[in-house]
């Protein structure tokens, strides 16, 4: 793709190769029905990409010519924005007056490719998009049972009737890929996926030309342009059949209008995860070496269907936020269709649009960051836009969530214009209704500084508690042995709320024990080696000068600077550090109790349970280190001592000191536990995330073991009184599985199929219904609710591996400036201009 011109500068190849190629490649994969089924996007995708003389795609050659004078000559920027973001017929005398205006100082190359540009818009605006699709379908059999559609669609667009050419084009695209997957043979497919083509290229250009005169007609618009995306295979077939039955039937109310903006805005959303989770792993792996390749994954979203999708939605939402009064706005932009709101709160900060891969960028505290989605090991920032949610209850989200971090899902058309803003100083707030605010701080009014002001002098950290500590508790002990009560007393509520699970749900979850707080103490106080005490006194000493360097007046960063340094080099040190004779001996002893096998020859995780994790007021989900599936005794050693150092690392560090009062009094115990090669993965929380409503259940999980926890766009659920909603597809495109001799492997994955099936939902529905009763009532169990549990299926049956509270950010919640923002809607109302 990055090399596309280079078809034009033919050797010894020439295009008749070139296409006989392609053919035989195209009808090979094509026959596959394995592929066929499970990977339709991408094949149709290749079909667009590869010559085999069905035909040009002029659209791409368009988009292609216009961004090749745009780099050489900036002063087309202007209309290479134009025609890559809303491309219609005003684009030919465009062009035509840019060169006449500009072609004495463009130089001979630009102005030839500016000719270039104009022939080829001549040929696509000047054949007829009912011809395109009937040469497509020549060689079509009449008795084909996909002829009538081509009739249907074709007599649209010749008289006119672009609505009925937008619902009769999608009814095509539809009837093509069905037919696909119903024939066998490549011939016959590759004919059908041309010919779906071809009907995209037109209905792009009716929903470029045509400008709808009612809400009716919009909305109308907006419904075809998703049956197209599914006919484009953006949308797998099962999503699709649960898409549909959103749109509603009723006369044009505000009600019904918000169904189809959220119906509508979903297929945009999804068909980009779909594209992200095709290509983004080879994008990531060319850019880089060749950065042109970042901007492929836009290029291949700008030239399908959810373009002009996308903009529908923006209309539609525009609307929408006229008669509800929403308070969304994204600098210029109003409305908010490219925008939906996550996680509430409010910053003040420097704008950073991220053009790279987000793992490798060094986030800085007080910076708002808009990104493809965000790292695994993302530390505390300002603020969060991504275009790839990821998932709701991902560790990254529940920290956002409990440190009232705002956070929301932005289109790629929505970044591409705040890169314009990039390093500006922006005011950002979502409200609990998903409402979004983007502005410069210079428009700030006295209320939003005074928001920020009161923010940056409040002091709502808490205190770690440590009064009952049991640190003379030595006993490796058994999970099952455990209560909740044993929660900061000999572990973390990690593993005390699961040997709680354990009591209450027999068989669900594994065999394990624990190596508690006292053996970490106790390691703690031997020598540590090149100083004069202890590797705690080194820790106690490191925090100590800290906040004396503080007092006495020096920065902040400069202090933590330091710090950091001292927790580095304490960190490698317990990583390296003796065991106290006997412990070996002690855990071979535990291996062979809990779990019926000698240390060495049983897969485990060694899992970080501290006693900063699940506080009243703050998470701490996913801070620590887990080491996977380990069997050798030397990996168990290490592992033991690599999460006894884990919450030293800095981003554990950041998101601690940035809640806690006494950062320095965390105490790591350990839980071992037996692994369990689940099907499937996820988390449960056990109220609406996305609904905002208590009785609900939020649900996400991928395939494999460890699923949604890490980022992952995840299948999402949100389970209400009667019935299922599916938030969001999952879009990862492996996942992981555990080999019995240890370690993870990667597997690849397809989306043809959903992950939970009603039946496995209505289990976790009756599971969520029993914790939420019985579980507040457990002696230790300082909360009621709501719950976040890590659980998997094995063999259909639910496996639990963790329950703790769901902490939100109350503040961030109920801040009367973010509730403002949420205009209550108006009771659903017939809209004047439909009919």
């Amino acid at each position: 793709w990055v090399l596309a011109r280079a078809q034009f500068y033919r050797g010894a190849i020439q295009a008749e190769d070139e296409e006989a190629w392609g053919r035989a490649y195209l009808n090979e994969v094509l026959a596959a029905d394995s592929l066929i089924q499970r990977h339709f996007y991408w094949l149709r995708r290749q079909v667009r990409a590869i010559p085999h003389a069905a035909g040009e795609r002029v659209l791409d050659r368009v988009r292609a010519s216009a961004k090749t004078l745009s780099d050489a000559y900036p002063a087309f920027l202007n209309l290479r924005i134009k025609i890559h973001g809303k491309p219609d017929a005003t684009d030919l005398p465009a062009v035509r007056q840019f060169l006449v205006t500009h072609e004495a100082r463009m130089g001979t190359d630009n102005a030839a490719e500016a000719r270039r540009l104009i022939d080829d818009l001549t040929t696509l605006y000047a054949v007829p998009p009912a011809e395109v699709v009937r040469r497509a379908a020549s060689d079509l059999a009449p008795t084909s049972p996909v002829a009538p559609a081509v009739t249907a669609f074709t007599e649209r667009l010749d008289a006119g009737d672009w609505a009925g050419a937008a619902r009769t084009g999608a009814e095509l695209m539809i009837r093509a890929r069905e037919r696909a997957l119903e024939i066998s043979g490549g011939g016959g497919r590759l004919l059908l996926m041309d010919l779906s083509i071809a009907a995209e290229e037109a209905l792009f250009w009716v929903a470029s030309n045509w400008s709808p005169g009612t809400l009716e007609e919009q909305m109308g618009l907006a419904e075809a342009l998703t049956a197209a995306a599914y006919g484009s295979g953006f949308l797998e077939t099962w999503e699709w059949d649960i898409l549909r039955m959103r749109f509603p039937s009723e006369p044009v109310t505000t009600a019904s209008l918000k169904e189809v903006i959220d119906a509508s805005r979903s297929a945009v959303e999804w068909g980009i995860g779909l594209t992200n989770a095709t290509y983004g792993e080879v994008v990531r792996l060319f850019t880089p070496f060749e950065p042109l390749a970042a901007a492929f994954l836009d290029d291949v979203l700008r030239s399908s269907v959810l373009l002009p999708l996308g903009s529908a939605v923006s209309r539609l939402a525009d609307e929408h936020a006229r008669q509800t009064g929403s308070n969304t706005r994204i600098m210029d932009l109003s409305g908010g269709g490219g925008v939906r709101g996550l996680n509430p709160g409010f910053a003040h900060g420097i704008l950073e649009v991220v053009g790279a891969d987000a793992e490798h960028i060094d986030l800085v505290a007080d910076r708002i960051y808009v990104m493809d989605r965000p790292p695994a090991e993302m530390k505390p920032v300002a603020g969060i836009a991504t275009v790839t949610e990821g998932n709701a209850v991902s560790h990254v989200q529940l920290l956002a969530r409990n440190l009232g971090i705002p956070n929301a899902v932005v289109t790629p058309e929505v970044v591409t214009m705040l890169r314009a803003y990039d390093g500006e100083s922006i005011f950002y707030a979502v409200s609990p209704g998903g409402s979004v605010l983007i502005k410069p701080a210079s428009e700030m009014n006295e209320e939003e500084r005074d928001l920020v002001e009161t923010r940056e002098r409040a002091d709502d950290r808490v205190r770690v508690p440590t009064a009952r500590l049991a640190l003379d508790h030595s006993e490796l002990t058994d999970l099952y042995a455990l209560r909740s009560s044993d929660s900061g007393r000999l572990c973390g509520p990690k593993a005390a709320n699961l040997g709680q699970l354990s009591d209450m749900f027999p068989g669900r979850v594994a065999p394990g024990f624990i190596v508690p707080f006292g053996v970490f103490r106790a390691h703690m106080e031997q020598p540590m080696p090149d100083t004069d005490g202890s590797y705690w006194d080194f820790l106690r000493t490191a925090f100590a000068e800290a906040d004396r360097a503080i007092a006495s007046g020096q920065s902040v960063v400069a202090a933590e600077t330091v710090l950091l340094e001292r927790l580095t080099r304490l960190r490698a040190a317990i990583e390296a550090m003796p065991f106290l004779p006997g412990f070996r001996d002690e855990l071979d002893a535990a291996y062979r109790r809990s779990l019926d096998a000698p240390l060495g020859s049983a897969p485990t995780f060694i899992r970080s349970d501290t006693n900063m994790e699940d506080l009243a007021d703050f998470s701490g989900a996913g801070l620590n280190l887990t080491v996977p599936n380990v069997v050798r005794e030397e990996d168990v050693l290490n592992g033991i001592r690599r999460v006894w150092a884990s919450p030293y690392r800095e981003r554990s560090y950041r998101w601690r000191q940035k809640y806690l009062l006494n950062p320095e009094d965390v105490y790591p115990s350990i839980l071992i536990l037996k692994s369990v090669n689940v099907a499937k993965s996820g988390v449960m929380i056990t109220t609406g995330i996305a609904s905002g409503r208590r009785q609900d259940v939020t649900i996400a999980f991928n395939r494999g073991v460890g699923g949604a926890v890490d980022g992952q766009a995840a299948e999402t659920w949100l389970l209400t009184s009667g019935r299922t909603e599916l938030l969001s597809p999952a879009r990862e495109p492996t996942f992981r599985s555990l080999p019995s001799a240890g370690g993870v492997t990667t597997r690849r994955t397809a989306f043809d199929r959903r992950i939970l099936s009603s039946e496995d939902l209505d289990k976790l529905a009756a599971l969520s219904n029993e914790i939420r009763t019985r579980l507040p009532g457990m002696p230790g169990m300082h909360s009621e609710g709501p719950w976040d549990v890590e659980l998997g299926f094995l063999g259909g049956e639910i496996q639990l591996f963790q329950v703790r509270p769901f902490v939100e950010n109350r503040a961030a919640g109920s801040t009367a400036y973010l509730q403002q923002m949420d205009a209550a809607a108006p009771r659903p109302r017939r809209s004047p201009n439909s009919r």
